[in-house]
């Protein structure tokens, strides 16, 4: 048969143990909600301040525009005025579609000279926006940035539907040296849409120059075939330019 002093000791016990713990929960529970709080009001107060230097952004943007200049200019300012903190509204102009392709290629261009390798993600994302001059701005930026991890995410643009963003895909292509280099860059040589009326439209005139400059003699073989079909094609400079190239890789002439 139980004790019942016992009984009623243990259980006086517990009820002192579940009264000091019920003030320890509760003022958890306080702290807990003052801080989650305190962190929304300072999330509320962090996206003010990031739409405020949006619109600011923007209107130096609408200004620089009307009175010309550089966007050099431009990020100076910003990076002045707001430091870090112009970044991701930047970022966010950037991708904003529903503005013009002026506004964002500048935001764009700015926001990778303000945060270098910070703003890869958002630079390759952009590779596949629907405006060539973004796709194009994109490939320069991360040009500029030098981070050779990047250059397999470029290597597509060379097949780009636009001319100008194939030609853009040539430097990035050379500045980077993706696995699949002298591929791509042989591949804009041979590409029939990098051709008018037979003749070369710069990006194979790039391309060239920039299998030289990496001295790709693999491409040897690639190119001489295209000796003939140049001189089909009457387009004189593209074939000295050929012939040139070829001596290079070749080493008829000095690099």
């Amino acid at each position: 048969m139980k004790n019942p002093r016992l009984i009623s000791s243990l259980n006086s016990k517990k009820c002192l143990r579940a009264s000091s713990a019920a003030p320890k929960k509760g003022l958890i529970a306080i702290l807990l909600f003052a801080w989650a709080g305190s962190y929304a009001s300072n999330q509320l107060t962090q996206s003010n301040s990031n739409l405020n230097i949006t619109k600011r952004i923007q209107s130096d943007i609408a200004i620089q525009q009307q009175k010309g200049g550089s966007f050099d200019t431009l990020t100076k300012q910003w990076e002045k005025a707001y430091g870090y903190h112009a970044y991701q509204p930047l970022l966010e102009i950037a991708a904003n579609s529903h503005i013009s392709e002026m506004e964002r290629y500048i935001a764009m261009m700015s926001a990778s000279k303000l945060g270098g390798t910070a703003a890869i993600p958002s630079l390759i994302v952009l590779l596949r926006d629907s405006s060539w001059m973004i796709r194009s701005g994109a490939l320069r930026a991360l040009s500029v940035v030098g981070d050779s991890r990047t250059g397999e995410a470029v290597l597509p643009l060379a097949h780009d539907p636009a001319l100008t963003v194939r030609v853009e895909a040539v430097e990035a292509i050379r500045k980077l040296k993706p696995k699949g280099t002298t591929e791509a860059l042989l591949f804009i040589i041979e590409d029939k849409n990098n051709y008018h009326a037979g003749k070369a439209q710069w990006a194979p005139q790039k391309a060239l120059l920039a299998l030289t400059s990496l001295h790709a003699k693999e491409a040897v073989p690639r190119l001489k075939p295209l000796l003939a079909s140049v001189s089909r094609n009457r387009d004189p400079e593209f074939k000295k330019e050929l012939e040139r190239a070829l001596n290079l890789l070749e080493g008829s002439e000095t690099f």
